[in-house]
């Protein structure tokens, strides 16, 4: 452990140096008195002002004031008010200066940098909240968590500091209805077969075809199942610039937008596609530097540009390996090809530095009802990106009518292959991975306040609950990142693209093809930067003389795939200095 607490001395050093004086005061925002009534307890909590939204709050507060209306938390009190903040800046090391001072008690921050939260003392200790079953019966928080988030939540002392939240998966989301308008499927045999090729493989493909007339049934899918969320979709890279080459050669459609003003929006798709192609016991590797006594499917090096595979089996001392893990290079060499193409396949505004978010937002939603626009297929987003649009989604009801509600976009499964097709009972499941590293952590600074412990160990434990699980997914679309179910009245409620999004990450959990990216590994917690599914680190590639951040990056730099894929490695020597030092 020594290197491990020197680390976390030197982070304590950091966070005390930003911290701002003073003391908790009696005024929000504005000079808003936070307590105006003295019968009644009040709880602050904040959320990350991104694309998470603020909805889940909303409800939160909602419910939890209705069932504690008649609950005393304090002498002369009754009921308890919820106030709530959304805040840009709860992200990363973004609250670390502000935490200690902060009237909130309670705060969800994404791509939480736990090590240094730890270092400063900032973090409540939970631990007796998690472990004790909740009043609705569904066991406790603890019971929902799975194994590894558990050793990464508790991998500094056997404590629970912070919570997960959020699933923040993300990649790719595809049109639905325009598939079927234009019949983009793959056909489950003897489908349509026109004559271009995939560039993929730069040869004429022959394997089932598009869906037609005459032949509607729709491929198995990348799962080799029927009859789930993936059928009709490519299910491998030759079918899928397959694909590509059919939107623009025949039947006139972009086949993808993204923001040029976030660029690093881009690595949305190659996380998911280097996700699929590991599958989960590899992938987990990347954070656990340890795969027991199974092996991993790493490229130890190329004979020209073909790339030498090996399987191997992980520990820490070559944990620098899993850098160079296979599936991420094929997702590198997938990219490869969509940005050599790039001219074809994009929407012409997509490489603009000031094209918004929100603007490719709008136009993916209007662009198959819209006249004046071509046809879009699909948008490179994170999850998360159906709340953003919430305004674009409207002014397209109220232009369109109903043609343009409840749309049919739904998240879109990887291929795991390079090429052929995939045949019943011979595909993998859909593996998914936590982006956004979303987590609810409790206020040291109430640690001294039996008022607000109280009310806070309340307002976690019924998020926790099974009916808020629900709420919270099915109005905000976007599952949490733990173990529960969704009732068929729960469901129902939710759009087709949250109801997308909760089949492919309950389907992961099902099929134990969830990766939790993060561990308790002291290598991880000591380096989360470098290590965590953000849309730099390991997307990224670093020569020392040069660095890109997306594929795309070297692409117009002139390097291949194999010089991108082995500039976002790691070095013995470097792993040696630098990482395997934490013991």
């Amino acid at each position: 452990m020594k290197n491990f607490k020197r680390k976390m001395m030197k982070a304590m050093a950091i966070t005390l140096t930003i911290m701002t004086c003073g003391t908790v005061v009696g005024c929000g925002p504005q000079g808003v008195e936070l307590e105006p009534d003295p019968t009644m307890s009040y709880l602050y909590v904040s959320t990350r002002d991104a694309g998470t939204g603020t909805i889940w709050l909303e409800e939160m507060k909602k419910g939890f004031e209705e069932k504690y209306a008649e609950t005393s938390f304090a002498d002369g009190k009754k009921g308890v008010t919820v106030n709530t903040e959304a805040i840009r800046a709860a992200s990363g090391q973004g609250l670390l200066g502000t935490l200690a001072n902060s009237e909130h008690n309670i705060c969800m921050v994404e791509s939480l940098h736990y090590v240094d939260y730890m270092a400063g003392n900032l973090l409540y200790d939970i631990t007796d909240w998690v472990e004790e079953d909740l009043s609705d019966g569904s066991g406790s928080i603890a019971s929902k968590i799975s194994k590894e988030h558990k050793e990464y939540l508790t991998g500094f002392d056997g404590n629970y500091y912070a919570l997960p939240w959020f699933s923040g998966f993300n990649g790719v989301t595809y049109d639905a209805e325009m598939f079927d308008e234009k019949g983009l499927w793959f056909a489950d045999e003897n489908g349509y077969k026109p004559s271009t090729k995939s560039t993929y493989t730069d040869a004429a493909y022959t394997g089932r075809g598009f869906v037609s007339a005459q032949n509607s049934k729709k491929s198995c899918g990348p799962d080799g199942v029927y009859n789930t969320f993936d059928d009709g979709l490519p299910s491998s890279y030759e079918e899928f610039f397959y694909l590509c080459e059919y939107m623009t050669e025949i039947k006139q459609v972009t086949p993808f937008i993204y923001t040029g003003a976030s660029e690093h929006y881009l690595n949305y798709m190659f996380q998911a596609l280097t996700l699929n192609w590991s599958g989960k016991e590899d992938a987990t590797t990347m954070y656990t530097f340890d795969s027991g006594n199974d092996t991993v499917s790493i490229i130890t090096g190329f004979d020209g540009d073909t790339p030498i595979q090996e399987e191997i089996k992980i520990n820490k001392d070559n944990g620098y390996l899993t850098t160079q893990l296979a599936g991420k290079y094929y997702a590198t060499k997938f990219m490869e090809e969509i940005f050599k193409n790039e001219g074809d396949y994009f929407y012409s505004r997509s490489f603009n530095t000031t094209f918004t978010n929100l603007e490719a937002q709008t136009i993916f939603i209007n662009s198959n009802l819209d006249p004046d626009y071509s046809p879009i297929g699909m948008i490179i987003e994170g999850g998360y990106w159906y709340q953003e649009a919430e305004s674009a989604l409207e002014a397209s009801e109220n232009k369109y009518g109903s043609e343009a509600q409840n749309r049919n976009f739904r998240y879109m499964t990887m291929p795991s292959q390079e090429t052929g097709t995939v045949n019943e009972g011979a595909g993998k499941s859909i593996v998914l991975g936590d982006g956004l590293g979303c987590h609810l952590l409790v206020n040291n600074n109430i640690k001294n306040n039996p008022e607000k412990l109280a009310i806070a160990k309340a307002f976690l434990q019924y998020c926790f609950e099974q009916a808020s699980l629900q709420t919270v997914t099915s109005k905000t679309g976007m599952p949490i990142a733990v173990n529960y179910d969704m009732d068929t009245n729960a469901y129902g409620e939710m759009c087709n693209y949250a109801q997308s999004l909760w089949d492919a990450y309950s389907t992961s959990l099902k099929n134990n093809s969830y990766c939790t990216t993060c561990s308790g590994s002291k290598i991880f917690l000591a380096n989360y930067p470098v290590f965590e599914m953000g849309t730099g680190g390991w997307c990224s590639y670093d020569s020392g003389a040069d660095s890109y951040e997306t594929v795309r990056n070297g692409v117009k730099a002139n390097l291949s795939a194999k010089e991108y894929f082995q500039g976002t490695g790691i070095s013995k020597s470097s792993w040696d200095s630098n990482y395997n030092i934490y013991d």
